[in-house]
């Protein structure tokens, strides 16, 4: 049973489409609710794959409960990876992000959130390089 007063996150690999959702859970008075809010397809999503190993330390299976922090991780990184064509530019941005506090984390994750495309334009714009 889900605590009403929290919400929980929880990430799901796709075998038939290749792709990895990150899903939030809330328990409400209405019900439970679950509500993709990244979804990344093909070779990008193998990159969160190892993006999420690394950031757990362990290998992930079919579907893996996220704390918030690492939730806001993954969130970030599934936005700048859907946003960004090179595989290199990924990398990077992944390491970067890899390196954030989870305060720093936390304030990309609200920016993303808000401003949709021009947060994730704004992280590129602060951390990659030209």
């Amino acid at each position: 049973m889900l605590n009403k007063n929290k919400v929980y996150y929880s990430l799901r690999m796709r075998e038939k489409s290749g792709g990895i959702q990150l899903l939030e859970h809330v328990d409400s008075v209405s019900g439970l609710f679950v509500k993709p809010i990244a979804i990344v397809f093909p070779w990008r999503a193998e990159m969160i794959k190892i993006f999420v190993e690394r950031l757990l330390r362990k290998e992930i299976e079919e579907e893996t409960r996220l704390n918030t922090e690492d939730a806001m991780h993954v969130l970030v990184a599934m936005k700048l990876a859907s946003s960004i064509r090179e595989r290199m530019r990924i990398e990077e941005a992944l390491e970067i992000l890899y390196s954030l506090s989870d305060e720093e984390t936390s304030f990309w994750a609200w920016k993303i959130l808000t401003y949709k495309n021009k947060g994730a334009s704004a992280f590129k714009a602060m951390y990659l390089r030209k």
